[in-house]
């Protein structure tokens, strides 16, 4: 069976997120993915928290089975002996142990149900009678503000909060997925510049040049592409910044490959 582990939040290079939840207390993808080129981004923002609660989850059951199957051996012994100095080593295993049976003993209903649900064997309440199978059913989380923003489970609510810089590296990969970071002179006009600015490029460009002086200005030498990461290009856009042509601000918003409308 799968394992939190396992729980890849998006594949093929990132184009796709994976919709997970709980089936049988077992991680699993429900319905299709979502394609990171289409799908708003409010939405796979969400889908993320609710991947990260998800996989919290299953690593809670996968930890309690860990620490269950190691506590059901005999108890290590507390020491390895005596050390050069006479003093007794303490045993890893005993400690590895101790922290097992811990972890077992104070485990909660909820997560007793999903265990059991696991194995079909679901736990009895006061009354003897067998507690109803762990079934996934989260309420949808807050609006989130995409990059910048994620939420946490605890088990009766959504908390939100700052993503940390791992999730904000995850997220900027996506978005390189969505917003390509190499792309054609020709696709950078349709794609990042409004038309009031592409107009205002080509009538500032020499007459002789026209439109077509946009890939002499932004592709290197030896090059097909415009680089968005490249210093050629951002010393360009401050160029047009400073004749006038875009502001600083759409310059910092096309540097991110955001279309205008976005």
């Amino acid at each position: 069976m799968m394992r939190a582990i396992d729980m890849a939040d998006s594949y093929r290079a990132g184009r796709y997120v994976n919709v997970w939840t709980l089936v049988g207390g077992w991680p699993r993808c429900h319905g299709g993915p979502m394609d990171v080129t289409t799908v708003d981004q409010p939405v796979i923002a969400r889908q993320l928290a609710i991947n990260a609660a998800v996989r919290a989850l299953a690593a809670a059951a996968d930890a309690y089975e860990a620490a269950a199957h190691l506590t059901a051996r005999p108890c290590p012994p507390v020491t390895l002996g005596a050390g050069p100095d006479g003093a007794a080593v303490p045993n890893p295993a005993f400690q590895a142990w101790t922290d097992a049976l811990a972890l077992v003993s104070g485990a909660g209903r909820d997560l007793l149900c999903l265990v059991a649900t696991r194995g079909a064997d679901y736990p009895r309440g006061d009354d003897g009678q067998p507690i109803a199978a762990y079934v996934m059913d989260l309420p949808p989380p807050p609006t989130l503000t995409p990059g910048a923003e994620t939420a946490d489970w605890d088990g009766t609510a959504w908390t939100v909060r700052p993503v940390t810089a791992d999730e904000a590296v995850a997220w900027r990969a996506l978005m390189a997925v969505r917003y390509p970071r190499r792309m054609s002179a020709s696709d950078l006009v349709v794609r990042l510049l409004t038309g009031a600015e592409w107009l205002a490029i080509v009538a500032d460009a020499h007459p002789s040049e026209g439109g077509a002086s946009l890939a002499a200005l932004l592709l290197g030498a030896g090059t097909q592409y415009v680089d968005l990461d490249a210093e050629r290009t951002a010393a360009q856009l401050r160029a047009w910044v400073d004749r006038g042509l875009i502001t600083p601000d759409r310059m910092a918003w096309i540097l991110t490959g955001q279309p205008p409308a976005e």
